[in-house]
């Protein structure tokens, strides 16, 4: 092997050096990237449950709800369904909304705003008849307390309600377990009567807020809680959600563990006025805990 002379070892170690020096010098050193969002590992020998979101599940689970009140004149609300099997009806599923609105309305039936999805993806609003009253008399089940209804309904082939089960209802202990406190970040869905806010889907809009008032617990004592967030008529009957990640409960912190339940049902806006001209930009919300006994009430009637 043919040996370089020393004047070009020289030469070429100096070229070297500049060219490490400038290269060094032109690329600053990269930050460091975020750590990737890890979910809590599943030991072998046991199966991972598939995520849900709760905020998508509840958004393709909740719908218009209109009909005629007084005077002729048109009353939107907000109403969310459980797809699971009524005793009265193995092929019927519940609707959850508040008495109030149902009381409200003056007709036998009320038109709700099911969802089509099409080949393409995109989606279609799809009005639906179902019946509240038979003969005038009220065909949903009212909590004996507190402003909630729940009441089995016919379903076209063509709705699909991905919220099958009362699982993500939450009650006293989910709040105690979960250590929730004024402060915390609460999400709701509704609808309002401005057209084309909604899109073509028909879908809910989605707001978020913070809890207010305090205390929250027992349940029996306060049955409702404030909420800070701006809402309209037509959000009257719609679920309040919690969702988040890393929560602090137990006195330490819970990485990558997802906490998500229904926290209640929206039922007023609160104003500074009797003429309600004056927002207050508070709801009242009442909580999931009485959801639940009015849907395992109604399941169980004959």
């Amino acid at each position: 092997m043919e040996k370089l002379p020393p004047k070009s070892i020289l030469v070429f170690s100096v070229l070297l050096f500049y060219s490490l020096a400038f290269s060094s010098c032109t690329r600053p050193p990269q930050p460091p990237g975020p750590e990737p969002f890890r979910f809590p590992v599943v030991e072998e020998g046991t199966h991972a449950q598939e995520y849900v979101d709760l905020n998508t599940l509840l958004m393709e689970s909740t719908f218009r709800l209109q009909g005629t009140a007084s005077e002729d004149s048109v009353l939107i609300g907000t109403a969310f369904i459980i797809d699971m099997p009524c005793k009265e009806d193995p092929e019927k599923a519940v609707l959850i909304t508040s008495s109030h609105l149902l009381d409200s309305l003056r007709s036998d039936r009320a038109l709700l705003g099911l969802r089509d999805q099409r080949w393409d993806g995109t989606w279609e609003e799809r009005p639906w008849w179902i019946d509240i009253r038979r003969d005038g008399k009220p065909l949903w089940l009212r909590h004996k307390d507190v402003d909630v209804a729940a009441l089995c309904i016919s379903l076209p082939g063509f709705a699909e309600i991905p919220l099958r089960s009362m699982d993500f209802l939450a009650d006293e202990g989910t709040f105690e377990r979960y250590e929730i406190h004024p402060g915390d970040e609460l999400m709701c869905l509704g609808y309002s009567s401005v057209n084309g806010v909604h899109g073509s889907g028909g879908f809910p809009i989605l707001r978020g807020g913070k809890i207010a008032s305090y205390p929250l617990l027992p349940v029996r004592k306060v049955p409702t809680f404030r909420y800070d967030v701006e809402i309209f008529k037509g959000y009257s009957g719609g679920p309040v959600f919690f969702s988040q990640i890393g929560r602090l409960y137990d006195g330490v912190s819970h990485p990558g563990e997802q906490i998500q339940f229904i926290a209640g049902l929206l039922i007023k806006q609160w104003f500074a006025d009797k003429e309600e001209k004056y927002p207050l930009k508070v709801a009242e919300v009442i909580h999931a805990h009485f959801i639940k006994e009015t849907v395992e009430r109604l399941l169980k009637r004959d």
